[in-house]
């Protein structure tokens, strides 16, 4: 793996290099499954929500229903 100065790093600093390279892989996989566990999260608060105010639309309209019956 050559470097800027053209010289060739020994085994043992490829293997650190080569490790380093797949600790910021996995810490990239791992950001990237908090982002969208917190994107779910989002979504499933958002429908959630929405429901709520849809059942709250539903009971009204069924008691203005209700008031104009009786």
């Amino acid at each position: 793996m050559p470097v800027a100065t053209g010289h060739v790093p020994d085994a043992a600093t490829q293997h650190a290099i080569a490790a380093q390279q797949q600790q910021m892989a996995n810490q990239n996989a791992l950001t990237q499954a908090s982002v969208a566990a917190q994107m779910q999260m989002a979504h499933n608060e958002f429908q959630t929500e929405n429901a709520k105010a849809l059942a709250k639309a539903i009971k009204n309209l069924a008691k203005a229903t209700a008031d104009l019956i009786n």
